[in-house]
């Protein structure tokens, strides 16, 4: 048994010695961001400024508050996403990944970050907008409604706020740790990090379940405390699952085009990106319908009507929008090998995906707008222009933020004890 374990140790050795021309600086760092930055700044000024200026315009306070909201939930699902999967691939100990897996925490670290943001809304209406977009935050219901009445225990001030810090508290905590194995690693090449951070993942998947559901009732569900929904915290996360994934092809293709990850990131590595795209744009499309199924078979007036507002004055057509673009496109294109196997073909596809997911988070939050119950609602058209500033606008402010983070850390995991795995990673499926 000495033997193989000698002759096991030589060749990992001999694998790495035989890929050390692809691990050169020029091939694994990033350092050329600097325009990129700016540009990323610039249009996060003009779309976010844009959509504090509509606050003061005829769209109004509220229409400005519901789009960054959207926004911001949207950007921070994709972080999330990327918690998500680095802590499978950690759980998993997958080999094949390791090339990718960098990625992946650019986006975890910048979960807390998104949350702040996120958070800006929720806080402003609880101690300034009195409750104008989260009704239950509304002192006159939390005074004389009596559905708020029985869920007061839940839906109080004091303990949204903690759970807005235990949030934070979670997902840094899981980000720091997890993002400080694999950089520590770098730099020591010790291989028990890679068991440390396996270890962690499994007390952190259970964290992030339990936390991601919650956040999505708080920041998401909440904004009508009469709507309950048991399955709305899978939902969120299949929209973070589905948005991450999208977000790495849209980080790793421009890298590639850049001249970077050379022989590290391969057709074999998004052959499985595109099977994983093609699985959460299932797994959304069956939690989608089963939550839509359950509302509609068991007829509960609270929970309807959250659907039949937006089954009505345009909402309709966003509705079966993200039945046929949410599901129906991206599961079609994502049939075929050679898409899978195309970085080009997997990066339209993404932005596809990004601009559904989007979509859904404008059909979550903005009906909360206009399409109240006894309030006259307008077209989902009206005003769009706040919601795409304040999409674009988040979007570039993220992206900076990941330009910085990919800038700063090479673009792998340069001595996980997997990587020669990873780089010779090949599909037979």
């Amino acid at each position: 048994m000495s033997s193989i374990a000698a002759h096991d140790h030589d060749a990992v050795l001999h694998n790495h010695h035989s890929h050390e021309h692809l691990l050169r600086d020029s091939n694994v760092r990033f350092t050329n961001g600097a325009s990129l930055s700016t540009l990323f700044v610039a249009v996060a000024v003009v779309g976010l400024g844009a959509t504090l200026a509509s606050a003061f315009m005829y769209t109004g306070k509220l229409h400005a508050m519901a789009s960054f909201q959207l926004a911001a939930m949207g950007c921070l699902a994709m972080c999330l996403g990327g918690m998500f999967f680095t802590l499978v691939m950690h759980l998993m100990a997958a080999g094949w990944s390791i090339t990718l897996r960098r990625q992946f925490e650019n986006l975890m670290v910048l979960a807390p970050v998104m949350l702040i943001i996120a958070s800006i809304v929720p806080l402003y209406d609880l101690f300034f907008g009195n409750g104008s977009l989260y009704l239950w935050m509304n002192k006159d219901y939390r005074a004389t409604n009596i559905v708020l009445e029985e869920k007061i225990a839940f839906l109080n001030p004091s303990f949204f706020c903690v759970r807005l810090m235990l949030y934070f508290f979670v997902w840094s905590i899981i980000a720091y740790k997890l993002s400080g194995f694999s950089r520590k690693q770098d730099e020591t090449g010790d291989k028990w990090l890679s068991n440390k951070a396996r270890f962690n993942s499994a007390w952190g998947m259970l964290a992030f379940a339990l936390t991601t559901a919650f956040a999505a009732f708080d920041l998401l569900m909440s904004m009508d405390f009469r709507f309950f929904s048991t399955m709305w915290g899978v939902y969120y996360f299949a929209s973070a699952a589905f948005s991450g994934i999208a977000a790495l092809v849209l980080i790793v293709v421009p890298l590639r085009r850049a001249g970077k990850l050379e022989g590290l990131v391969t057709a074999e590595h998004f052959h499985d990106v595109g099977k994983l795209m093609f699985t959460f744009t299932v797994f959304w499309a069956y939690i989608a319908f089963s939550q839509y199924f359950l509302i509609w078979y068991s007829n509960v007036p609270e929970e309807t009507a959250w659907y039949l507002v937006r089954k009505r004055d345009g909402w309709q057509f966003v509705f079966f929008l993200l039945a046929i673009g949410h599901f129906i496109v991206p599961f079609l294109i994502l049939l075929f090998r050679g898409v899978k196997r195309s970085p080009t073909a997997l990066a339209v596809v993404a932005i596809w995906m990004l601009f559904i997911h989007f979509t859904d988070m404008f059909f979550i939050v903005r009906p909360m707008v206009t399409t109240r119950f006894g309030t006259e609602s307008i077209s989902p058209l009206g005003g769009i222009w706040v919601d795409l500033a304040a999409v674009f606008g988040m979007l570039a402010l993220l992206g900076f933020m990941l330009v910085r983070h990919v800038s700063s850390v090479p673009l792998i995991p340069l001595r996980d004890p997997r990587l020669p795995e990873s780089i010779e990673h090949k599909n037979y499926i």
